[in-house]
């Protein structure tokens, strides 16, 4: 097996993965004052003349991206998405071990797991959304990422059929099993439990799942607990509560910290104002659910090697 993602010799590891903006956004970036109205016009413009355009990522990734989706427009002026998220996820992936992205859209991070997992590990992405599922899969075969396998189905609590809404042109990242503003569709996928869309190894190799599913993500994390002792490793978890769409999630994060989980708030931003002046965050471990809407790293003392990953960066004892 082999993973051909190249970095001109670098290890993803040994990388720093912080935006990359090109010399316009740099020169906004220096400006004393106007920078947001400077960036709105600027993305007017660059939407109107280059609609799609071929980008590569800070760890050599290359997609086909449409301007004026968020995360590919993301990726075409910063050459990533989610630059904390990024800058963090490099430090908790452990190679030789299988990784689960689910909610993979165009394959983001799995292309950047798959680096991480290395040549012995194995990256599954679970994508609903069938053309998002044959675009990750086609970005996986150009980008030589053999060690990726996409599965096109839906993560859910009981196996089924669901429907599926997709999201804007604007944000096809919104697509979700849940209907809302600005989602249209009503197509219908398959349905499987997480613990059915891998095989019994892959479950006991399992040491990281993202989970990025627009506010489905309680009754697949609830199944998760249910099954934990099939997840031998005790994987570490990447999960967005939303408290205040969901009055589940409460009852959830007392379910993880019962398990063992010990929960930790990460600081993320879609403003691309926080990218041009990127800056190291701190983590925090939480004891309490947060009330407003959180990313939250579910670590467990059993997965060692994570664990004493995570405690480093909480304590700021790993660069990033």
């Amino acid at each position: 097996m082999a993973v051909s993602l190249a970095m001109g010799g670098t290890s993803i590891a040994a990388k720093e993965l912080k935006p990359n903006p090109g010399l316009v956004l740099k020169a906004i970036a220096s400006v004393p004052w106007g920078e947001r109205t400077l960036l709105r016009f600027y993305k007017r413009v660059y939407n109107r003349f280059f609609p799609r355009s071929r980008a590569t990522t800070v760890f050599g990734a290359s997609f086909d991206c449409e301007a004026g989706d968020l995360i590919q427009a993301s990726i075409l002026h910063f050459g990533l998405w989610e630059p904390h998220m990024t800058a963090l996820m490099k430090h908790l992936i452990e190679p030789g071990t299988v990784i689960v992205d689910i909610g993979a859209n165009i394959g983001y991070y799995t292309l950047m797991f798959s680096q991480l997992a290395g040549p012995d590990g194995r990256v599954i992405a679970v994508e609903a959304l069938p053309r998002l599922a044959e675009y990750g899969r086609a970005n996986s075969a150009r980008n030589g990422a053999t060690n990726v396998d996409v599965r096109g189905c839906a993560v859910a609590a009981q196996a089924g059929e669901l429907t599926i809404y997709e999201g804007p042109q604007s944000n096809i990242g919104m697509t979700s099993l849940l209907p809302g503003a600005h989602r249209t569709g009503g197509a219908k996928v398959r349905a499987m439990p997480l613990d059915q869309v891998l095989s019994a190894q892959e479950c006991a190799d399992c040491s990281f799942i993202k989970i990025d599913i627009e506010g489905a993500e309680v009754p697949v994390l609830n199944q998760f607990l249910d099954q934990i002792d099939r997840f031998s490793r005790r994987p570490t978890l990447a999960v967005e509560a939303t408290p205040a769409e969901d009055g589940a999630w409460p009852a959830l994060f007392d379910r993880f910290v019962a398990a063992g989980y010990v929960p930790i708030r990460m600081f993320n931003s879609y403003d691309w104002l926080d990218a041009l002046h990127y800056e190291d965050k701190p983590l925090e471990i939480v004891h309490s659910l947060p009330r407003e809407q959180s990313d939250l790293l579910m670590v467990h003392p059993d997965n060692a090697r994570a664990f004493a990953t995570a405690m480093d960066l909480v304590l700021g004892r790993s660069g990033r």
